[in-house]
Protein backbone atom coordinates (compact mmCIF):
# COMPACT_ATOMS: atom_id res chain seq x y z
CA UNK A 1 0.00 0.00 0.00
CA UNK A 2 1.60 3.49 -1.26
CA UNK A 3 1.62 6.64 1.16
CA UNK A 4 -0.78 8.43 -0.71
CA UNK A 5 -3.73 5.08 -0.57
CA UNK A 6 -2.69 5.01 3.66
CA UNK A 7 -3.62 9.02 3.68
CA UNK A 8 -6.89 8.35 2.19
CA UNK A 9 -7.74 5.67 4.30
CA UNK A 10 -8.76 6.58 8.21
CA UNK A 11 -5.52 4.77 9.55
CA UNK A 12 -3.18 6.82 12.09
CA UNK A 13 0.71 6.18 11.91
CA UNK A 14 3.19 6.45 14.09
CA UNK A 15 6.27 8.59 13.33
CA UNK A 16 9.85 7.60 14.15
CA UNK A 17 11.98 10.98 14.12
CA UNK A 18 15.86 10.97 12.91
CA UNK A 19 18.24 10.59 15.34
CA UNK A 20 20.69 13.81 15.20
CA UNK A 21 24.12 11.76 15.28
CA UNK A 22 26.77 10.70 12.86
CA UNK A 23 25.67 7.39 11.58
CA UNK A 24 22.61 9.14 9.87
CA UNK A 25 25.42 10.16 7.12
CA UNK A 26 23.76 13.24 6.58
CA UNK A 27 20.15 11.80 5.62
CA UNK A 28 17.48 12.48 8.16
CA UNK A 29 14.05 11.33 7.13
CA UNK A 30 11.32 10.50 9.45
CA UNK A 31 10.21 6.46 9.09
CA UNK A 32 6.00 5.96 9.15
CA UNK A 33 5.14 2.91 11.09
CA UNK A 34 1.34 1.77 10.15
CA UNK A 35 -0.05 -0.67 12.60
CA UNK A 36 -2.17 -2.77 10.11
CA UNK A 37 1.35 -3.43 8.33
CA UNK A 38 3.43 -4.83 11.15
CA UNK A 39 6.24 -5.43 9.55
CA UNK A 40 6.46 -2.92 7.31
CA UNK A 41 8.07 0.74 7.19
CA UNK A 42 7.76 3.90 5.14
CA UNK A 43 10.53 6.74 4.92
CA UNK A 44 9.53 10.23 4.11
CA UNK A 45 12.62 12.31 1.97
CA UNK A 46 15.28 13.80 3.93
CA UNK A 47 14.03 16.43 6.08
CA UNK A 48 17.30 18.32 6.77
CA UNK A 49 19.78 18.61 10.04
CA UNK A 50 18.09 21.28 11.91
CA UNK A 51 14.44 19.43 11.92
CA UNK A 52 17.02 16.71 12.94
CA UNK A 53 17.44 18.54 16.11
CA UNK A 54 14.01 20.10 16.24
CA UNK A 55 10.73 19.23 18.36
CA UNK A 56 7.56 18.33 16.95
CA UNK A 57 4.62 20.21 19.87
CA UNK A 58 1.55 20.47 17.52
CA UNK A 59 0.22 19.36 14.11
CA UNK A 60 -2.26 19.76 11.10
CA UNK A 61 -2.63 17.12 8.66
CA UNK A 62 0.68 16.25 7.14
CA UNK A 63 2.07 19.72 8.67
CA UNK A 64 4.61 19.58 11.73
CA UNK A 65 4.34 22.74 14.29
CA UNK A 66 8.34 22.72 15.18
CA UNK A 67 10.63 24.32 17.56
CA UNK A 68 14.76 24.65 17.37
CA UNK A 69 16.64 24.28 20.33
CA UNK A 70 17.45 27.88 20.06
CA UNK A 71 13.85 28.64 20.30
CA UNK A 72 13.27 29.11 16.83
CA UNK A 73 9.81 27.94 15.47
CA UNK A 74 8.75 26.82 11.91
CA UNK A 75 6.53 24.80 10.09
CA UNK A 76 6.83 21.91 7.77
CA UNK A 77 5.66 19.79 5.58
CA UNK A 78 6.04 16.53 6.35
CA UNK A 79 6.05 14.62 2.72
CA UNK A 80 6.95 17.85 0.23
CA UNK A 81 9.34 19.33 3.14
CA UNK A 82 8.07 22.67 2.41
CA UNK A 83 8.92 25.11 5.35
CA UNK A 84 7.28 28.18 6.71
CA UNK A 85 9.51 30.22 9.12
CA UNK A 86 7.56 31.89 11.90
CA UNK A 87 8.45 35.49 13.69
CA UNK A 88 10.87 34.67 16.62
CA UNK A 89 9.38 34.12 19.98
CA UNK A 90 10.74 37.45 21.14
CA UNK A 91 8.92 39.72 18.68
CA UNK A 92 5.94 39.72 20.79
CA UNK A 93 2.95 43.00 20.66
CA UNK A 94 1.68 43.10 24.01
CA UNK A 95 2.15 43.54 27.64
CA UNK A 96 4.18 40.27 28.20
CA UNK A 97 7.99 41.03 27.06
CA UNK A 98 10.12 38.02 26.01
CA UNK A 99 13.91 39.21 25.63
CA UNK A 100 17.25 36.85 24.51
CA UNK A 101 19.76 36.65 26.99
CA UNK A 102 23.53 38.59 25.52
CA UNK A 103 24.83 35.04 24.59
CA UNK A 104 22.19 34.47 22.76
CA UNK A 105 20.93 30.87 24.28
CA UNK A 106 18.81 31.38 26.61
CA UNK A 107 15.18 33.83 27.23
CA UNK A 108 13.63 35.38 29.83
CA UNK A 109 9.71 36.22 30.10
CA UNK A 110 8.84 39.43 32.00
CA UNK A 111 5.50 39.54 33.11
CA UNK A 112 3.28 42.98 33.13
CA UNK A 113 4.20 43.28 37.16
CA UNK A 114 7.70 42.85 36.45
CA UNK A 115 8.10 39.32 37.31
CA UNK A 116 10.90 37.89 35.37
CA UNK A 117 11.37 33.96 34.40
CA UNK A 118 13.57 31.97 33.13
CA UNK A 119 12.74 30.75 29.48
CA UNK A 120 9.84 30.22 28.03
CA UNK A 121 6.96 27.81 28.44
CA UNK A 122 4.84 26.91 25.32
CA UNK A 123 1.81 25.58 26.40
CA UNK A 124 -1.52 24.28 24.24
CA UNK A 125 -0.09 24.74 20.77
CA UNK A 126 -2.42 24.35 18.28
CA UNK A 127 -2.66 25.54 14.28
CA UNK A 128 -4.01 25.52 10.91
CA UNK A 129 -3.02 25.49 7.13
CA UNK A 130 -4.70 26.02 4.38
CA UNK A 131 -2.94 23.17 2.17
CA UNK A 132 -3.72 25.55 -1.20
CA UNK A 133 -2.91 28.86 0.05
CA UNK A 134 -0.76 28.36 2.79
CA UNK A 135 -2.52 30.62 4.87
CA UNK A 136 -2.04 29.66 8.37
CA UNK A 137 -2.89 30.52 12.59
CA UNK A 138 -0.25 29.58 14.83
CA UNK A 139 -1.57 29.91 18.72
CA UNK A 140 -0.15 29.09 21.79
CA UNK A 141 -0.10 30.30 25.20
CA UNK A 142 3.22 32.05 26.44
CA UNK A 143 3.45 30.35 30.15
CA UNK A 144 0.21 31.10 31.91
CA UNK A 145 0.92 34.95 31.12
CA UNK A 146 -1.73 34.93 27.82
CA UNK A 147 -2.29 33.35 24.71
CA UNK A 148 -0.46 34.53 21.79
CA UNK A 149 -1.04 33.69 17.89
CA UNK A 150 0.59 34.58 14.67
CA UNK A 151 -1.08 34.40 10.80
CA UNK A 152 0.20 34.53 7.40
CA UNK A 153 2.69 38.07 6.75
CA UNK A 154 2.72 38.69 10.40
CA UNK A 155 6.03 39.62 11.65
CA UNK A 156 5.40 38.96 15.39
CA UNK A 157 3.19 37.46 18.08
CA UNK A 158 -0.10 39.13 19.14
CA UNK A 159 -1.06 38.61 22.57
CA UNK A 160 -4.39 38.08 23.34
CA UNK A 161 -6.15 40.22 26.31
CA UNK A 162 -7.84 38.43 29.73
CA UNK A 163 -5.79 35.07 28.46
CA UNK A 164 -3.99 34.36 31.63
CA UNK A 165 -3.81 30.97 33.34
CA UNK A 166 -4.66 29.09 29.67
CA UNK A 167 -6.45 25.41 29.92
CA UNK A 168 -7.05 24.63 26.36
CA UNK A 169 -7.48 26.65 23.12
CA UNK A 170 -9.40 25.15 19.72
CA UNK A 171 -9.51 27.11 16.38
CA UNK A 172 -12.15 26.76 14.49
CA UNK A 173 -13.07 28.70 10.93
CA UNK A 174 -11.32 32.16 12.48
CA UNK A 175 -12.42 31.54 16.02
CA UNK A 176 -10.34 31.10 18.81
CA UNK A 177 -11.77 29.34 21.70
CA UNK A 178 -10.05 29.89 25.15
CA UNK A 179 -11.06 28.11 28.68
CA UNK A 180 -9.23 29.41 31.69
CA UNK A 181 -8.04 28.03 34.97
CA UNK A 182 -10.45 30.01 36.46
CA UNK A 183 -13.63 29.17 34.14
CA UNK A 184 -13.41 31.64 31.99
CA UNK A 185 -14.52 30.82 28.58
CA UNK A 186 -13.89 33.30 25.70
CA UNK A 187 -13.92 33.40 22.03
CA UNK A 188 -12.29 35.62 19.56
CA UNK A 189 -12.66 36.64 16.15
CA UNK A 190 -9.10 36.40 14.23
CA UNK A 191 -10.84 36.70 10.38
CA UNK A 192 -9.65 40.70 11.22
CA UNK A 193 -6.65 42.76 10.79
CA UNK A 194 -7.16 43.04 14.94
CA UNK A 195 -8.79 40.05 17.03
CA UNK A 196 -12.17 40.35 18.26
CA UNK A 197 -13.60 39.23 21.52
CA UNK A 198 -16.98 38.16 20.73
CA UNK A 199 -18.32 36.10 23.89
CA UNK A 200 -17.40 36.07 27.33
CA UNK A 201 -18.80 33.42 29.84
CA UNK A 202 -17.70 32.66 33.37
CA UNK A 203 -18.59 28.71 34.37
CA UNK A 204 -21.54 28.66 36.96
CA UNK A 205 -21.12 24.74 37.31
CA UNK A 206 -20.94 23.51 40.68
CA UNK A 207 -19.12 19.63 39.54
CA UNK A 208 -16.41 18.63 41.84
CA UNK A 209 -14.41 19.29 38.39
CA UNK A 210 -15.54 22.51 37.93
CA UNK A 211 -14.31 23.60 41.77
CA UNK A 212 -11.14 21.97 41.16
CA UNK A 213 -10.67 24.06 38.13
CA UNK A 214 -11.48 27.02 39.98
CA UNK A 215 -9.10 26.62 43.09
CA UNK A 216 -6.71 26.49 40.27
CA UNK A 217 -5.23 22.89 40.59
CA UNK A 218 -5.90 20.47 37.84
CA UNK A 219 -3.64 18.52 35.64
CA UNK A 220 -3.25 20.72 32.23
CA UNK A 221 -0.75 20.13 28.73
CA UNK A 222 2.31 21.91 29.66
CA UNK A 223 4.85 22.28 26.57
CA UNK A 224 8.24 23.73 28.31
CA UNK A 225 11.18 24.80 26.32
CA UNK A 226 13.47 21.54 27.45
CA UNK A 227 15.60 21.52 24.16
CA UNK A 228 16.26 17.45 24.97
CA UNK A 229 13.37 16.30 26.10
CA UNK A 230 12.28 12.89 23.89
CA UNK A 231 8.96 12.31 25.28
CA UNK A 232 7.10 13.14 22.42
CA UNK A 233 4.85 10.58 20.28
CA UNK A 234 3.19 11.54 16.81
CA UNK A 235 0.50 9.41 14.99
CA UNK A 236 -1.82 10.59 11.99
CA UNK A 237 -5.41 9.17 12.04
CA UNK A 238 -5.58 10.83 8.26
CA UNK A 239 -4.79 14.22 6.56
CA UNK A 240 -6.73 15.94 8.62
CA UNK A 241 -6.50 14.45 11.65
CA UNK A 242 -3.57 14.16 14.33
CA UNK A 243 -2.42 13.36 17.57
CA UNK A 244 0.36 14.53 19.93
CA UNK A 245 1.53 13.07 23.17
CA UNK A 246 3.10 15.09 25.87
CA UNK A 247 3.29 14.52 29.82
CA UNK A 248 0.96 16.31 31.67
CA UNK A 249 1.87 18.90 34.27
CA UNK A 250 0.58 19.19 37.84
CA UNK A 251 0.47 23.32 38.52
CA UNK A 252 -0.93 24.97 41.59
CA UNK A 253 0.15 28.50 40.88
CA UNK A 254 1.28 30.05 44.35
CA UNK A 255 -0.65 33.55 44.52
CA UNK A 256 -3.07 31.38 45.92
CA UNK A 257 -1.99 30.94 49.33
CA UNK A 258 -4.78 32.33 51.63
CA UNK A 259 -6.11 29.62 54.43
CA UNK A 260 -9.77 30.04 52.66
CA UNK A 261 -8.26 29.19 49.09
CA UNK A 262 -5.69 26.19 50.88
CA UNK A 263 -9.16 24.50 52.72
CA UNK A 264 -11.34 24.40 49.48
CA UNK A 265 -8.35 22.87 47.57
CA UNK A 266 -7.90 20.01 50.26
CA UNK A 267 -11.34 19.57 50.22
CA UNK A 268 -11.52 19.09 46.54
CA UNK A 269 -8.56 17.06 46.20
CA UNK A 270 -9.92 14.36 49.10
CA UNK A 271 -13.41 14.21 47.06
CA UNK A 272 -11.13 14.12 43.96
CA UNK A 273 -9.03 10.99 45.37
CA UNK A 274 -12.58 9.35 45.61
CA UNK A 275 -14.49 9.93 42.72
CA UNK A 276 -11.31 10.06 40.42
CA UNK A 277 -8.93 12.46 38.20
CA UNK A 278 -9.62 14.53 35.71
CA UNK A 279 -6.53 14.57 33.21
CA UNK A 280 -7.44 17.07 31.42
CA UNK A 281 -10.47 19.36 30.73
CA UNK A 282 -10.36 19.89 27.37
CA UNK A 283 -12.56 22.48 24.52
CA UNK A 284 -14.45 20.65 21.57
CA UNK A 285 -16.33 22.75 18.46
CA UNK A 286 -18.76 20.34 17.23
CA UNK A 287 -19.31 20.03 13.35
CA UNK A 288 -22.88 21.96 14.01
CA UNK A 289 -20.77 24.99 16.06
CA UNK A 290 -21.43 23.82 19.20
CA UNK A 291 -18.87 24.07 22.18
CA UNK A 292 -18.26 21.61 24.72
CA UNK A 293 -16.38 21.15 27.63
CA UNK A 294 -14.95 17.71 28.27
CA UNK A 295 -13.99 15.98 31.44
CA UNK A 296 -11.69 12.65 30.75
CA UNK A 297 -11.86 11.21 34.21
CA UNK A 298 -9.69 8.23 35.40
CA UNK A 299 -10.75 5.92 38.30
CA UNK A 300 -7.93 4.36 39.62
CA UNK A 301 -10.08 1.70 41.74
CA UNK A 302 -11.85 0.34 38.94
CA UNK A 303 -9.09 1.36 36.22
CA UNK A 304 -11.78 2.52 33.81
CA UNK A 305 -11.94 5.97 31.64
CA UNK A 306 -15.11 7.78 31.95
CA UNK A 307 -16.37 11.51 30.43
CA UNK A 308 -18.35 14.16 30.97
CA UNK A 309 -19.23 16.52 28.67
CA UNK A 310 -20.70 20.11 29.17
CA UNK A 311 -22.38 22.41 26.32
CA UNK A 312 -20.89 25.90 26.83
CA UNK A 313 -22.62 27.63 23.96
CA UNK A 314 -23.59 27.00 20.41
CA UNK A 315 -22.54 29.59 17.52
CA UNK A 316 -25.99 30.77 16.81
CA UNK A 317 -27.26 31.11 20.38
CA UNK A 318 -24.06 32.26 21.92
CA UNK A 319 -25.76 33.61 25.42
CA UNK A 320 -26.55 30.37 27.37
CA UNK A 321 -28.06 30.59 31.07
CA UNK A 322 -26.76 27.27 32.11
CA UNK A 323 -24.50 24.68 30.78
CA UNK A 324 -25.85 21.62 30.18
CA UNK A 325 -24.74 18.39 30.06
CA UNK A 326 -24.53 16.03 26.96
CA UNK A 327 -25.50 12.48 26.95
CA UNK A 328 -24.83 11.88 23.24
CA UNK A 329 -22.78 13.06 20.01
CA UNK A 330 -25.44 11.39 18.01
CA UNK A 331 -24.00 11.01 14.52
CA UNK A 332 -20.85 12.78 14.91
CA UNK A 333 -17.66 11.27 16.50
CA UNK A 334 -15.24 13.17 18.88
CA UNK A 335 -11.67 13.60 18.27
CA UNK A 336 -10.78 15.03 21.72
CA UNK A 337 -6.78 15.67 21.10
CA UNK A 338 -8.02 17.35 17.82
CA UNK A 339 -10.74 19.28 20.14
CA UNK A 340 -13.38 18.76 16.90
CA UNK A 341 -16.36 16.14 16.05
CA UNK A 342 -16.70 14.62 12.63
CA UNK A 343 -18.92 13.05 11.26
CA UNK A 344 -19.11 9.17 11.95
CA UNK A 345 -18.83 7.70 8.79
CA UNK A 346 -15.52 7.20 6.92
CA UNK A 347 -14.05 4.70 9.26
CA UNK A 348 -15.46 6.52 12.45
CA UNK A 349 -17.58 5.19 14.84
CA UNK A 350 -20.97 7.34 15.81
CA UNK A 351 -21.50 8.74 19.39
CA UNK A 352 -18.30 7.89 20.61
CA UNK A 353 -14.96 9.84 21.71
CA UNK A 354 -11.51 9.01 20.42
CA UNK A 355 -8.75 9.64 23.13
CA UNK A 356 -5.20 8.87 24.16
CA UNK A 357 -3.39 7.50 26.44
CA UNK A 358 0.20 6.87 27.85
CA UNK A 359 1.35 4.26 29.70
CA UNK A 360 5.21 3.08 30.00
CA UNK A 361 6.60 2.37 26.95
CA UNK A 362 3.27 2.02 25.15
CA UNK A 363 0.76 4.83 24.00
CA UNK A 364 -2.62 4.40 22.36
CA UNK A 365 -5.74 5.78 21.49
CA UNK A 366 -9.19 4.93 22.37
CA UNK A 367 -12.83 4.72 21.69
CA UNK A 368 -15.03 5.64 24.54
CA UNK A 369 -18.49 4.65 23.34
CA UNK A 370 -20.98 7.13 24.89
CA UNK A 371 -24.15 4.83 24.78
CA UNK A 372 -22.30 1.68 26.25
CA UNK A 373 -20.07 3.68 28.71
CA UNK A 374 -17.23 0.82 27.06
CA UNK A 375 -13.60 2.01 26.37
CA UNK A 376 -11.95 -0.35 23.70
CA UNK A 377 -8.57 0.03 22.29
CA UNK A 378 -8.62 1.15 18.91
CA UNK A 379 -4.46 0.46 18.13
CA UNK A 380 -1.66 -0.31 20.48
CA UNK A 381 2.25 1.01 19.38
CA UNK A 382 4.25 -1.16 21.14
CA UNK A 383 7.76 -0.02 21.32
CA UNK A 384 8.85 -3.69 21.59
CA UNK A 385 8.09 -3.87 18.09
CA UNK A 386 10.47 -5.46 15.22
CA UNK A 387 11.58 -2.31 13.94
CA UNK A 388 10.37 0.02 16.69
CA UNK A 389 13.48 0.03 18.65
CA UNK A 390 16.58 2.47 18.15
CA UNK A 391 17.95 1.50 14.55
CA UNK A 392 19.67 2.81 11.68
CA UNK A 393 20.32 6.51 14.03
CA UNK A 394 16.48 6.30 14.81
CA UNK A 395 14.82 6.90 17.59
CA UNK A 396 10.94 5.83 19.06
CA UNK A 397 10.39 9.54 21.29
CA UNK A 398 7.43 8.89 23.61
Amino acid sequence: MSVDELMRHQIHWLILFPEDDENNNNNYPCTLFNPEERDKRYKTQDLGLEFAKSFCISTYGSWLLMRHPLRSLYVVNLFTNERINLPSVESQLGMVKVERTLDGYELRTTSPNEKVYKGISIRTPVFWIDERTNDYVVIWGLRDLCVVYSKKRDTSWTQLPKTAGCVDVVYKESKLYFLGLSGCFLIFDLSGETPQQIFQSNSNDSSIASLFAKSNCLLHTSYRMNSRDPRVLVTLFSPLLVTLFNPFILTQPKEHNSSKSVILQCGVIVERLRLGLVVPTKLVVTVTGEVFKVEKWWRPRSETWSFRVIKLCSLGFLRMRNHQLVGSLGDESMLLDQGITVLGNDGFIRDSIYFSVKRDNTSSIFVFNLKTKKTEPLHNFDCSYQGLRKHDGYQLRY
